[in-house]
């Protein structure tokens, strides 16, 4: 009983080493954010990368959650499972060194996210189609009309984001 007693705690603080030292490598980067007409509220998308590499830790690396501006500039929230249909994340896939993703809500429109490294620190950017060019994805703003008693209904989107130095917008409404 002494000998299982002791292996079991081993296992114990070896497995409490190696999350601590996880946690240590990996770091999280903005890549977007959604904010919405309701409220000043944002949607936050972020990769986890390793420290040293800059290279997403995982396959599934980005991570979608609330800044509650309205509560404070630094409280966050995880999405709730009935706002991952709006939010959320609906694939994530490794490509190379980089990763590419679909949200629930725009599955039509892939996003890649890449990844480097200058000097000590990492960069992220997220890419995506905008008037039919490949850009730098900065935010996206969802205008949603309130029913009485319902979930809101989304009137229209506009994508944010940045080619050749220059700001670029896209505007499309919603059936």
């Amino acid at each position: 009983m002494k000998i299982l007693y002791k292996f079991l705690i081993i296992k114990l603080v070896l497995f409490a080493f190696s999350a601590a030292s996880y946690a240590d490598q990996a770091i999280s980067l903005d890549l977007f954010y959604i904010e919405r007409n309701k409220n000043k509220n944002l949607v936050q998308y972020s990769i986890f990368v390793d420290r040293e590499t800059c290279q997403p830790i995982k396959s599934e690396a980005v991570h979608v959650f609330w800044k509650m501006l309205e509560k404070g500039q630094n409280v966050t929230e995880e999405l709730l499972s009935h706002e991952q249909p709006a939010y959320g994340v609906y694939a994530q896939k490794k490509v190379g060194r980089d990763l590419e993703i679909t949200l629930n809500a725009m599955k039509e429109r892939s996003i890649a996210i890449k990844t480097s490294k200058k000097g000590n620190s990492c960069k992220a950017n997220a890419y995506t189609s905008i008037k039919g060019n490949t850009s730098r994805l900065s935010s996206i703003y969802i205008f949603a009309k309130k029913r009485l008693f319902l979930w809101p209904v989304v009137q229209w989107i506009k994508v944010r984001g940045v080619i050749n130095d220059m700001p670029v917008v896209e505007k499309f409404t919603v059936n």
